[in-house]
């Protein structure tokens, strides 16, 4: 897997990705629930944080629904990092549904590259 994004105790900076189906082609956001999970691999069980458009965390994740396509930002604070203790390779898990159906699903590889804490 190649890496996404390479981050750093206490990094706050918003991670986006933009939404397209298989063919490239645009998935409307406007009614669709988006989850967020960092794990300390894919399919882990637990999770380190989460954010979800439709509770946990709802303040630190946004969906944008333009003409391109959607793009969905996830916001981590310091805090997030807090249960992370060391540096390595992490998965976090987009989820995109409508309805209880999903419409998209991506992993994003998150290396971090130091020892927090």
């Amino acid at each position: 897997m190649a890496v996404n994004k390479r981050v750093k105790k206490g990094d706050t900076t918003a991670w986006t990705i933009k939404v397209s189906d298989m063919a490239g082609g645009v998935i409307g956001l406007s009614d669709a629930g988006v989850q967020f999970k960092l794990r300390k691999f894919e399919g882990h069980s637990d999770a380190f944080f989460a954010r979800d458009t439709r509770g946990t965390g709802s303040d630190y994740i946004a969906v944008s629904d333009g003409g391109a396509g959607g793009i969905l930002t996830v916001t981590p604070r310091a805090a997030d990092w807090n249960d992370v203790s060391d540096y390595g390779i992490y998965v976090g898990e987009f989820r995109v549904s409508d309805a209880g159906t999903v419409k998209f699903s991506q992993d994003y590889v998150i290396d971090v590259q130091e020892v927090l804490i």
